[in-house]
């Protein structure tokens, strides 16, 4: 922490606690004497330690609209996720991921790795890397304070952020840096009728169109979930991810499930307020690329199963990942400024151009790191 006197400013909030949420805090509160508030409904997980994530999944509390499921926990995605990292880890935490070992996985992962498949490398190195973990820490410092509530809307007078209204009250701000997702961050500003004054709010949401397929369980159990990937692409050049599940939740230890998402979309859709309703698409398959890809990513999956050896229970089928991006990324500039508004920052999946070609949460805390490094530097 930089040490010069506190500021007698209002606090900098931070809405959202996720992984990038976490992120910014942890960084602002080294990088500034400031008072941070997070806002973050969520509490720490006592899950860290356990290596199954479908058991860290069954435990946690989460939020679903219109079959898109949430954690309601501080880290966010990081706290719950299947561990896989199929991208390069983000240099500042690259010493607490590694790759799964073969006396580690499972039968599934096992059968995968050897039609094709390669070792994944996993968020996990003698626990699950969780940045939530240092947001709770900062918070039993009392370094920030966390409070338990929702926030609802924004206040702007004169043109910049001064306030925002939570289900438990209003909170001053001297600025606000929102990280509540590519769903919620939209509706936020939404709601607080920012519509009117900054460009694109909601557009270009994206997410990778995912299949399922569902297979007998095989015999026996790894450390880990999924440890093994499978890559390939389409005859159009798109990227498709496979991932094996050694059974397909906490309670389905029965079957097992194997999913394949496509990675690079043009596909996009919007979030947008319904007579206040939340109401999105990702406007999956809307251009003839898209299609095609889709179709034969449909077949490489059935085949890649009985390369396998794993009997299926019916046909591939849609699938729901949490993996959405991009829909406040035409409203803000390079730092995660919110156009024509003053003192509202965005710091999440939202602002990223596309959504990523790899599993998305380091990418998503590399650009939360990016913004949150500009404006600690402002605050110096």
């Amino acid at each position: 922490m930089v040490g010069h006197a506190p500021s007698t400013r209002p606090p900098v909030v931070v809405v959202g606690g996720g992984t990038a949420g976490s992120t910014v805090v942890a960084h602002l509160a080294h990088a500034t004497d400031r008072e941070i508030i997070l806002v973050e409904p969520g509490a720490s997980s006592p899950m860290d330690d356990e290596p199954r994530f479908f058991d860290v999944l069954a435990a946690t509390d989460t939020w679903s609209l219109e079959g898109y499921t949430q954690p309601r926990v501080l880290g966010g995605g990081s706290a719950v996720n299947g561990l896989v990292l199929s991208g390069d880890p983000p240099l500042h935490v690259a010493e607490l991921t590694r790759d799964a070992d073969e006396d580690e996985m499972g039968p599934a992962s096992l059968a995968l790795l050897g039609a094709g498949g390669r070792r994944v490398r996993l968020w996990w190195n003698g626990g699950r890397w969780n940045p939530g973990r240092v947001a709770s820490h900062l918070v039993e410092e009392g370094r920030i304070e966390h409070r338990r509530t929702t926030a609802e809307r924004l206040v702007i007078r004169d043109g910049a952020a001064v306030a925002v209204v939570t289900a438990t009250g209003e909170i001053e701000c001297s600025s606000v840096v929102v990280c509540a997702g590519a769903i919620l961050t939209p509706v936020l500003l939404l709601r607080s009728g920012l519509d009117r004054l900054v460009p694109h709010i909601g557009e270009g949401l994206q997410n990778h169109p995912t299949l399922a397929l569902v297979f007998h369980a095989l015999a026996g159990e790894g450390r880990f979930d999924a440890a093994v990937v499978h890559e390939a692409r389409t005859t159009n050049g798109r990227a498709v991810l496979t991932i094996v599940y050694e059974r397909a939740s906490a309670h389905d230890s029965d079957i097992g499930l194997m999913m394949s998402s496509l990675m690079e979309v043009e596909s996009r859709g919007r979030v947008v307020l319904d007579d206040g309703r939340i109401a999105f698409h990702f406007g999956d398959l809307s251009t003839p690329g898209d299609r095609i890809a889709h179709t034969e990513m449909s077949a490489m999956l059935d085949r890649l199963a009985d390369a396998c050896g794993f009997i299926a229970h019916g046909l591939p089928a849609p699938a729901l990942v949490s993996h959405a991006t991009s829909s406040c990324a035409m409203s803000v500039d390079g730092e995660g400024r919110l156009l024509g508004v003053g003192g509202v920052r965005i710091a999440d999946a939202s602002v990223l151009a596309g959504v990523p070609a790899v599993t998305p949460a380091a990418p998503v805390t590399m650009e939360a790191l990016r913004i949150a490094t500009a404006m600690g530097e402002e605050m110096r």
